[in-house]
């Protein structure tokens, strides 16, 4: 397809699965699957590498546990091979749905990549909704709508983001690591490989 030229509307609904922006390039809108640029009107507006502008990878997930009042949040790190550069488990307070539990840890996992100086990263949720909320930024009337808000707005502080889907398969490491924050009184952080428990289930996700 040309520089320019309109997609089809069946196209463009499978490029919206992976939303980005480029602060340096003043373009907004969509990746498709394979690193074409698609503005919000359909059209190219610009041509990218995905592979070579994303930094590294973070996924994200969040678990409640059950008779309890507090979930958990897990976040994986990756560079570009699949490696694992950070991991982050953390108990919350139930903020009561799912919905809201699974908002928080993607906000929190871009607050991480922040945290670590990383500034052009691919962020990874297992959550239909969340992930078409940070794409849109609808949902601003929901109870997990301010958080969405609040994850969008610290997007300002990177160059580019991309938010896509991935299915419960593809984000297993970070699952795992949101049910073991039911074990942690505070955040468990941890730099460079994943406990050794973990690795086999990193290389499964990388393979999705």
């Amino acid at each position: 397809m040309e520089l320019g030229s309109r997609r089809s509307e069946s196209e463009i609904a499978r490029a919206r699965e992976c939303y980005s922006f480029d602060r340096r390039r003043g373009c907004e809108g969509w990746v498709d699957n394979v690193g074409g640029w698609v503005g919000r009107d359909g059209g190219r507006r610009c041509e990218r590498d995905m592979v070579g502008v994303a930094v590294g990878g973070v996924n994200y997930d969040g678990a409640i546990f059950k008779n309890s009042d507090e979930a958990g949040m897990g976040i994986v790190i990756r560079d570009r091979t699949g490696q694992a550069i950070a991991t982050l488990s953390q108990k919350i307070k139930y903020p009561q749905s799912m919905e809201a539990t699974e908002a928080l840890a993607a906000r929190r996992a871009i607050q991480f990549a922040i945290e670590l100086g990383l500034r052009e990263v691919e962020s990874e949720g297992d959550s239909t909704i969340i992930t078409e909320a940070l794409i849109r930024g609808s949902y601003n009337q929901a109870a997990f709508g301010t958080i969405i808000e609040d994850a969008r707005c610290l997007t300002r502080m990177m160059q580019g983001i991309f938010f896509s889907h991935v299915k419960r398969s593809g984000n297993i490491v970070a699952h795992t690591l949101a049910r073991r924050a039911q074990f942690c009184s505070i955040p468990v952080i941890r730099m460079g490989n994943v406990p050794s428990e973990l690795e086999s289930l990193l290389q499964q996700d990388s393979s999705f």
